[in-house]
């Protein structure tokens, strides 16, 4: 290998020399945007919507005055949630499920693990997290049950 460097100049004058050979220089560009797309490359799929896709029939409707998300009220009763929900509450308060009633049931993004329902000096995922509210009501007194999509309710108290 011929003399990079002269004897007369200081090694440390090679040190940038040896720096660039070693790492070399990328020699990739980038793509023009300006360019049709490769049909061969495959894309990304796009992005979700901030909303939501509604988990109901587009048939049913929920009514006019019912927070965005909603399930409509007739679907209530055929709801496994809700089911689960109103079993939980009536053996909690020892009654009988028929004396529980659904306020709502709606869809919803927590905005993180602990699904709406924080206790002091717990730690939680930082994430947004679907999900879903059921609301019973027993004597007057509201029960909110809380739960990840595809994941049992829980009472939030």
């Amino acid at each position: 290998m011929p003399f990079l460097v002269s004897p007369r100049t200081s090694p440390m004058a090679a040190i940038p020399l040896v720096l660039s050979m070693l790492l070399g220089c990328p020699t990739t560009t980038a793509p023009d945007p300006a360019a049709p797309p490769d049909s061969e490359t495959p894309t990304a799929p796009a992005p979700p919507a901030d909303d939501p896709e509604p988990t109901t029939p587009p048939d049913a409707q929920p009514p006019p005055d019912a927070p965005p998300g909603s399930v409509p009220p007739e679907q209530w009763a055929s709801d496994p949630r809700v089911k689960k929900s109103q079993a939980q509450l009536s053996a909690s308060l020892g009654v009988p499920e028929s004396s529980l009633k659904v306020v709502t049931v709606e869809e919803v993004e927590w905005n993180n693990g602990a699904m709406g329902c924080e206790k002091p000096g717990m730690s939680y995922t930082q994430a947004i997290v679907p999900g879903y509210r059921i609301v019973l009501e027993h004597d007057g007194k509201q029960y909110s049950f809380h739960g990840a999509k595809d994941q049992d309710p829980f009472l939030c108290s």
